[in-house]
């Protein structure tokens, strides 16, 4: 899998704007918009011990599992998009819910 970009800093997976997570998970099933999407990944930083951190290593991410059936990406529970994965927020990101997927392309019905 490519590298996914991030620019959401306070998830304890940014690392140097590249996700770090083995798998990214994308929610929001019936979305229309970007913003109704998110990473459920997400981990705040700020709300964890230093112990995650730790572990987290900079890398490419296994599999990027998609629940957004709207997407036109979306196959069979997984993002078929092969490059060029972002994931930002708007403002702070506090919850997993403050994220979006930028990739997000809305299926045509």
């Amino acid at each position: 899998m490519p590298k996914i970009s991030c620019s959401v800093v306070s998830c304890s997976y940014n690392q140097g704007n590249i996700c770090s997570a083995s798998i990214l998970n994308i929610v929001g099933a019936k979305a229309n918009i970007t913003e109704e999407t998110s990473c459920s990944t997400y981990i705040n930083k700020e709300k964890v011990s230093n112990a995650v951190d730790d572990k987290v290593k900079t890398g490419e991410t296994e599999a990027v599992l998609c629940e957004v059936e709207t997407c036109i990406y979306h196959v069979r529970s997984h993002c078929s998009l092969a490059d060029g994965i972002e994931v930002s927020n708007l403002g702070e990101a506090e919850t997993y819910r403050d994220t979006d997927c930028l990739s997000f392309e809305r299926r045509s019905e």
